[in-house]
């Protein structure tokens, strides 16, 4: 199994850590080649436009080798009620056929349920599939789902 998340806050990058901590997973933070801006009026403009337009930001780097892993848990916050869109060029960049997807997200307002769909889709389309999924908000809710999942 192995951790793979964006961040841009911060906050993700806290709950992807508190899940390595306790499976001790590989972890690896996904970035994009143009930075997100860190004012939240530009970012949430950038982000509504990356939907909109259906925007496959490229990543950086794209040298993680998953061939060895069965479970990918794949975290990011909620932008614009679904996972961003960097999430979207991780689906698109990686052979994930056959693979187990375990989504988690951070958000101030929205659940794991808001943003799934878009993993659906394009975890459909390349050929994997979606697992439980977690809103990753607080370090019980992380732990609960550890062990619940035997992960």
């Amino acid at each position: 199994m192995i951790i793979v998340y964006f961040s841009q806050s911060g906050t993700t990058a806290q709950a992807a850590n508190e899940l390595h901590k306790l499976t001790q997973a590989a972890i690896y933070r996904l970035e994009p080649v143009k930075a997100y801006p860190s004012d939240f009026s530009t970012l949430a403009d950038r982000a509504k436009s990356e939907v909109e337009q259906d925007v496959h930001p490229q990543l950086q780097d794209q040298k993680l080798d998953l061939s060895g892993e069965t479970k990918i848990m794949l975290g990011f916050p909620t932008w614009w009620h679904q996972a961003p869109m960097i999430i979207a060029s991780f689906f698109d960049n990686y052979d994930l056929k056959d693979k187990e997807i375990l989504p988690f997200t951070t958000s101030g307002q929205s659940s794991i349920k808001e943003s799934l769909p878009s993993v659906k889709k394009w975890a459909i389309a390349s050929g994997t599939h979606v697992g439980a999924a977690l809103t990753a908000n607080a370090t019980a809710a992380i732990t609960k789902f550890v062990n619940e999942n035997d992960l």
